[in-house]
């Protein structure tokens, strides 16, 4: 079983079956499409050798796979912390304008306060 890419969000989950040498030694169609000298090795480095640039292939098939979830995930994760980044300056600018309004509202009172004290004297 491996994953084959299907696009940059989702994959497909396949499974592969590997025959032995023996079966594929087995059924007489398999080499008939090929004219193969020497001995009885010739045909297990053959198998041999599909069998590596099989597994080659599902190695690089998966290893694709496992890089585009990365960066889906990271892509993801930037636009978290974007809108994270822009809720948070709204919540310090509107902590900062309340200070800035409590400020000038006592300001403010001291003053009235204090020209209520100097009209009164």
């Amino acid at each position: 079983m491996y994953n084959t890419f299907k696009n940059m969000i989702a994959f497909e989950t396949k499974t592969v079956g590997v025959q032995s040498l023996q079966q594929v030694l087995a059924d007489p169609k398999t080499f008939e499409a090929y004219d193969i000298e020497g001995d009885a090795d010739s045909f297990e480095n053959f198998y041999q050798f599909v069998f590596a640039l099989r597994l080659h292939g599902i190695l690089a098939e998966t290893d694709m796979v496992e890089f585009s979830q990365r960066v889906n995930s990271m892509t993801n994760s930037s636009k978290n912390a974007e809108d994270m980044l822009v809720r948070l300056r709204l919540l310090y600018n509107r902590v900062r304008q309340a200070r800035v309004t409590t400020e000038l509202v006592e300001i403010i009172s001291g003053a009235t306060a204090a020209d209520d004290a100097a009209k009164s004297q």
